[in-house]
C-alpha cells in the first residue's frame, strides 16, 4: 500500500539521486546534446523538494501531481514533459486505487503516450 509517508520518502530519494547524479547526467548528454540534462533535471527536483518541504497535508495523489507539475514547469527539454506525465498519470491512477503495480504501469503509459514509444 502506498501511504503519504512512503510517497514522500520515495520522492525524496528520487530527488536525492538526481542531486548526486547531476554531473554524470550532464556528461551523458554531452555526446548527443548540449550537456545540460542533469542540470535541467536538478532544477525540477529542487523545485519539487521545496514544495515538499512546505507541504503538510497533501495525499499521495496530490504529491504525485505536485511532482508532475514541478518537472513540467521547471525542467527543460523533453525530459520535463516525460517525467511530468509519468507523475501525473500516477496521480490519476492513485485516485482510482492504491495498487502499486497499477500506479507504476499508469506512469509508464504516460511516458509511452507522450513519447510515442
Amino acid at each position: 500500500m502506498l501511504t503519504v509517508e512512503t510517497t514522500k520518502t520515495w520522492l525524496s530519494l528520487f530527488i536525492e539521486k538526481l542531486e548526486m547524479s547531476e554531473k554524470y547526467l550532464n556528461t551523458l548528454d554531452e555526446s548527443i546534446g548540449d550537456g545540460d540534462h542533469g542540470a535541467n533535471m536538478l532544477r525540477g527536483a529542487q523545485y519539487l523538494k521545496a514544495k515538499l518541504a512546505e507541504d503538510t497535508q497533501s495525499r499521495s495523489a496530490e504529491l504525485f501531481r505536485m511532482a508532475g507539475m514541478s518537472f513540467i514547469q521547471k525542467t527543460g527539454g523533453a525530459a520535463g514533459l516525460l517525467y511530468g506525465q509519468a507523475f501525473l498519470h500516477m496521480s490519476q491512477s492513485l485516485q482510482e486505487g492504491d495498487d502499486l503495480l497499477g500506479i507504476l504501469a499508469s506512469g509508464l503509459e504516460g511516458v509511452q503516450k507522450v513519447g510515442q514509444a
